[in-house]
């Protein structure tokens, strides 16, 4: 199938403490950004790819040196984003040309594998959405307004979900517009096809593949990837 993929840097950050674009702080020695495109970079199945910016990213993304890099890593256009995440995507999604199945990924998870981006396209072929995920290994409580817990929640059905969130594109565009319509928040991309009654496969994915929210997930992701970098050299 031929698949595009959107990526989201359209907020801010604010958790991570620094004055810029999430999207845009140092990993090593380039952003974010840069790293999770790595992987989509000559994929026989990856066709188009957008990426979706704040507002006031906008001028910076489009042109100089991080535009020439983007371009190289195969970013065709940049549009912005929206006020919320879905709002985002569904402009990103809206952007995409000349594709069957659209992979949205989060700019903030620069550790997301080749293989698993091959295995989600592969997945469209037989799934109206592909949703990557990890078992969660932890205890589970529920608790009440008060803190207090109420249950253990069985954990051996639980997954955390992650991304690239892959869907067929005219899936993914009717079942966003009509939570749109109707007002239906969601916190991730295949939510809206679930609640079109639409099955959505999952893959287990790495526990590598977290998203960087906080000072702590980047000075972990740091470490991993000096890790990465050294295997590299032996």
């Amino acid at each position: 199938m031929r698949c595009g993929v959107v990526i989201v840097a359209a907020g801010r950050g604010e958790r991570l403490g620094r004055p810029i674009n999430k999207a845009l702080v140092p990993l090593g020695e380039k952003p974010l950004l840069l790293h999770c495109l790595d992987a989509f970079q000559d994929q026989e199945d990856v066709h188009d790819l957008v990426l979706v910016a704040h507002e006031l990213d906008l001028d910076f993304l489009r042109s100089g040196h991080l535009a020439a890099q983007l371009k190289d890593l195969g970013v065709r256009r940049v549009v912005p984003g929206g006020a919320r995440r879905q709002d985002s995507v569904l402009a990103g999604l809206k952007a995409l040309q000349e594709v069957d199945g659209a992979l949205i990924h989060d700019a903030a998870r620069p550790f997301v594998s080749r293989k698993l981006v091959r295995e989600l396209a592969l997945g469209l072929d037989d799934h109206h959405g592909v949703l990557p995920v990890v078992p969660v290994t932890s205890t589970v409580k529920s608790v009440d307004e008060q803190g207090f817990i109420t249950r253990t929640v069985p954990r051996n059905n639980l997954r955390l979900a992650q991304t690239p969130q892959a869907g067929r594109l005219v899936d993914l565009l009717h079942a966003m517009e009509a939570a749109d319509k109707d007002g239906v928040e969601f916190t991730d991309d295949v939510a809206a096809l679930e609640r079109a009654g639409l099955e959505v496969m999952t893959i287990t994915d790495s526990s590598l593949n977290s998203k960087i929210t906080t000072e702590s997930d980047l000075s972990q992701a740091e470490l991993l990837l000096a890790q990465i970098l050294r295997k590299g050299k032996e």
